[in-house]
């Protein structure tokens, strides 16, 4: 009844005195504008209309242009009201620059203190709604325009053990869209606390539809530089006893760019969606993620997963500890961002260096003690499509892994893994000179140990394969031990590269990939002569073992260790000398086929046996022994090659022509020829980083064979004899032939090498084959090779014993003949006709000749000759220059001198063929038969015998004659002393 009759009529009058308690209440200047009281039932309630508060500086603080206030009974007995509705309130807060706050004037505590009475006033309302309010915000701090919140609605709802509170605003357009920000909470029943607030349990939740979160960076501390990132943000926070101690907040940004730390790069984001959590637990945090998902602006895509990460605190009698479960997690984002984030310089080092790739299925670690030094430790999970980089320090480097999947179990003693590799690849720096060795499959388990500094691994079980090779090893490794007082890591540490004990086998293996299997602590010599050496085959059986301190290898001592592979060989093809260690123009080394064979490798030497082979492009060279050696594998590498074989006498004139053998041989056997079969032995030499270094040893046992040197020596029949051949030269012993209708011995040999100085005379090797046999007049007729020689065996009878030499210069052989042709008898007209018991002195002589050619088109163009000369005892001498470029050799120039006088000569002329003629009788009708019947044309008399020269034999006669005779017959008539 006093609010109705005493207070209400009378509210406005109490406007002066209601400013000036609220002023003295609040420390601030307090305006109203005017008071209303409405009576519309038992209990009053009232508007408040105007309502400033001012700063000390007179600035406007507040401004409410309407607060209605409600009243009730039961608010009466609290001296609070029903309910406020707050109109339109315009609020101001603001930052000094001394950190001080101030809201509506008013300067909020900066220390706890325990005087709450406008605070716990606030939370016993039954009721708080403001609406359509503003807020300002002004950080004097930061050169940044006010903040200004509009539409403000703030609903405060408070009953003894409960409050419910909601407040949504709108930001200025640039920040985003309105916001939502709700809360729930829960106060015991008996507090006991002036101060209720920090009691309470509960949740706040705030919904952000579309918030550009750089603009936070303008206005708040985010402990990191956020550069960009818009998009939607949902948060809850767990409140506990008035202290928050768990987020959670559902993000979908686009266009992060954030800074965590200022040394480290910005972190670009084009877009993360899912869901971050941190909360307190006893003694420690949790942090987790969940459907997280993010791609960066370079196009990294992060799939999605979930992550839990726990951190315990320690202290003197409990060590901090931790523990991880995750799935999903992709390594290659993790290890491109961790580069962005800070992780610790070790970790990102780590992560740099090692590159890691692949999904984690699912992992569970536990630790204790730091993270980068743990005192124990455990995981174990599940890695898939792993790829670690190698690390390509020191010796042998950290090996590195593509494609893996692995199952693991660890601790800090040791552990196990299930490895399977598909498609992918195993790199080993430092073994090998293409560290990458691809893997089709590969399937093993791992097991490892370690005891204090010393560590052992081992795969009892390997199963690998790829393109190359197939096949299972066992492997053992441990390191050694660290000395006493040396630190790991340290100069004195020598625990690696350890011990390995290796042995496995290989159902097959492809040979031409041989080279890409060999160490890099052989030299790139003898690496490249294996590449280029085997061009085809296959291995199958293969065995092999390494046993031994690795820093031993390759154990040039058994006592060191180990080092053994052996295989059996199919379809190989074996070039010995290959085309990159000969010169630029040479002739290339015939390969050897193998149809089966061995390979044995042992320590330094590389052996390959044959048990059948061929040789390429010779088909009918059958090899029995065909044997290659590589010995000091590792240091001035020498090549060794011993074949034996037999086969047609061609096909080993086409081996010794069309191999750098024939130059080595001084060209002697490139115009040889023959027929039957002959056995060979071979043998070859030579440091493979010197190929001109070479040795070449080896025979040819002749066993009736035939044999022609040059088209221009008489065929051999019924050939025997011992060939011997190095690369100086070759040797002829007991040799036995049937040649020029006779028998014959040859012995002797040919040098092509410099001898050293000083070399006694009776140590030179030969110089020439030297032939002794005997010739008849049809076997003379019958060597058609030999041209005019057995043309003009027609016209002898009989047979006669001869002495021959065969040499070679210039690539070119020089022939030397003699007989006295006794035996044998004559038919040509005067003055050779003789019967066979006449001897008559004979000396044939071949040789080679380098000149230009005379008479020809181009005269720049070489052109090879040789000279012949005759000698008939003092009868006759005839000299001639032939080209032998062309099939039949062809006559350049000459002379023929008969009857001469010791002090007369028949000069060679610059061309054609002179005759310089003295003899008592002169029958050319006689010498003109001869002619027709060595060349097998007629030439009448008086024509140009110049002019037949085309003819074969036609060449040798002479353009130009000089006669002397006392008679001269000539066309049925006779001349007397012609001149």
């Amino acid at each position: 009844m006093a609010l109705h009759f005493l207070i209400v009529p009378r509210i406005g009058e109490l406007r002066p005195w209601l400013e000036q308690q609220a002023s003295r209440e609040l420390g601030v200047s307090v305006r109203i504008g005017a008071i209303e009281a409405r009576s519309n039932g038992l209990i009053p309630s009232f508007e408040i209309r105007d309502v400033v508060l001012l700063d000390a500086q007179g600035r406007e603080a507040l401004k409410v242009p309407s607060v209605l206030a409600a009243l009730s009974a039961r608010s009466l007995l609290s001296l609070g009201f029903e309910q406020l509705h707050v109109e339109g309130l315009v609020l101001e807060v603001r930052r000094a620059l001394d950190g001080q706050i101030w809201v509506a004037g008013l300067a909020l505590p900066q220390q706890q203190t325990t005087d709450s009475a406008r605070a716990d006033w606030l939370f016993e309302q039954t009721e708080l709604a403001i609406r359509r309010g503003t807020l300002h915000w002004t950080d004097e701090s930061r050169a940044e325009p006010t903040l200004t919140l509009t539409d403000v609605d703030l609903v405060l709802r408070n009953s003894r053990r409960r409050h419910d509170m909601r407040l949504d605003a709108t930001p200025p357009a640039a920040w985003g869209e309105r916001f939502t920000v709700r809360g729930q909470f829960r106060q015991p029943l008996l507090s006991g606390s002036r101060e209720p607030w920090k009691v309470w349990d509960g949740q706040l939740h705030a919904d952000f539809k579309a918030v550009d979160l750089a603009q936070l960076r303008r206005y708040a501390r985010l402990g990191v530089d956020l550069a960009q990132g818009s998009g939607a943000l949902r948060a809850w926070v767990d409140v506990k006893r008035g202290a928050p101690v768990a987020v959670t907040a559902d993000v979908a940004l686009r266009g992060v760019n954030v800074r965590t730390a200022a040394e480290l790069e910005p972190l670009a984001l084009a877009s993360i969606t899912g869901r971050l959590s941190a909360k307190e637990i006893d003694d420690g945090f949790e942090y987790a993620t969940q459907a997280l998902q993010f791609e960066t602006q370079d196009g990294l895509r992060w799939p999605g997963g979930n992550a839990r990460l726990r951190l315990i605190e320690g202290d003197q009698r409990v060590p901090p500890r931790g523990e991880l479960q995750g799935d999903q997690l992709d390594l290659a984002a993790m290890s491109q961002i961790a580069g962005r984030l800070p992780v610790g310089d070790a970790a990102r080092q780590a992560l740099q260096n090692y590159a890691p790739q692949g999904l984690v299925r699912k992992v569970q670690g536990q630790w204790q003690g730091s993270l980068a030094a743990p005192l124990r430790f455990t995981a174990k999970g599940r890695l898939e499509q792993l790829s670690v980089a190698a690390q390509h320090s020191g010796a042998f480097g950290t090996p590195g892994l593509k494609g893996a999947t692995l199952d693991f179990d660890l601790n800090q003693s040791g552990g196990r893994a299930t490895v399977a590799i598909q498609s992918g690849a195993v790199e080993l720096p430092g073994i090998f000179e293409d560290p990458v060795l691809p893997l089709e499959q590969f399937n093993s388990e791992v097991q490892w140990k370690v005891d204090g500094a010393q560590l052992s691994v081992s795969l009892p079980n390997a199963r690998f394969s790829n393109a190359d090779a197939q096949g299972e090893a066992q492997i053992k490794w441990q390191s050694g031990v660290l000395p006493e007082g040396v630190a790991p890591g340290d100069a004195g540490d020598k625990r690696f590269p350890g011990t390995l004990d290796l042995q496995g086998t290989l159902a097959r293996a492809n040979l031409t990939r041989l080279h890409r299997y060999l160490p890099l602590v052989l030299q790139p010599e003898t690496r490249n002569y294996v590449r280029d050496a085997v061009q085809r085959g296959t291995a199958t059986a293969v065995k092999f073992r390494l046993k031994g301190a690795l820093q031993d290898f390759p154990y040039t001592e058994s006592a060191q260790g180990d080092f053994r592979v052996s295989a059996n060989l199919a379809d190989a093809d074996f070039v010995y000398v290959p085309s990159t260690l000969l010169h630029k123009d040479s002739l290339p080394w015939p390969a050897v086929h193998l149809v089966s064979g061995d390979l044995l490798i042992d320590r330094g030497l590389l052996q390959v046996r044959t048990g059948k082979a061929s040789v390429a492009g010779l088909p009918g060279l059958q090899l029995s022994k065909a044997e290659g050696t590589v010995r000091n594998l590792y240091h001035d590498a020498v090549l060794g090659v011993n074949v034996e074989a037999r086969g047609p006498l061609p096909d080993l004139l086409t081996f010794v022509n069309k191999s750098p053998l024939g130059s080595l041989l001084g060209g002697a056997l490139s115009e040889a020829s023959g027929s039957g079969v002959a056995d060979y032995r071979f043998k070859l030499g030579f440091p493979l980083a010197a190929v001109e270094r070479a040795t070449v040893q080896g025979t040819v046992t002749l066993t009736n064979n035939e044999l022609q040197i040059t088209p221009l020596t008489p065929r051999m029949a019924r050939a025997r004899a011992v060939i011997g051949f190095t690369e100086t030269g070759f040797t002829v012993s007991n040799g036995q032939v049937r040649a020029l209708g006779g028998d014959a011995r040859i012995e002797g040999g040919m040098f092509f090498g410099a001898l050293p100085a000083g070399t006694p005379s009776a140590k030179a090797p030969p110089q020439v084959l030297r032939i002794n046999g005997v010739a008849s007049a049809e076997g003379l007729r019958q060597a058609r090779e030999l041209g005019l020689p057995a043309r003009l065996a027609q016209f002898a009878h009989g047979s006669t014993a001869y002495t021959a030499t065969i040499g070679a210069r210039g690539g070119l052989a020089e022939l030397s003949v003699q007989s006295n042709l006794n035996g044998m008898a004559l038919t040509l007209p005067a003055p050779f006709a003789k019967a066979a018991d006449v001897t008559l002195p004979l000396r044939l002589e071949v040789a080679a000749v380098r000149a230009p050619p005379i008479g020809v088109p181009d005269a720049n163009t070489p052109a090879t000759h040789d000279q012949v000369q005759l000698e008939v005892g003092r009868v006759a001498s005839v000299n001639y220059v032939r080209d032998i470029t062309t099939p039949e050799p062809r006559v350049v120039r000459g002379a023929i001198a008969m009857g001469l006088a010791a002090d007369e000569s028949a000069p060679l002329p610059a061309e054609g063929v002179i005759a310089n003629v003295n003899v008592q009788n002169l029958d050319l009708d006689a010498w003109n038969e001869v002619v027709n019947a060595v060349a097998g044309t007629a030439t009448a008399a008086g024509a140009n015998v110049a002019g037949a020269a085309s003819a074969p034999g036609m060449g040798y006669l002479p353009t130009v004659m000089a006669v002397r005779a006392r008679s001269v017959a000539y066309g049925g008539r006779k001349l007397n002393n012609v001149v």
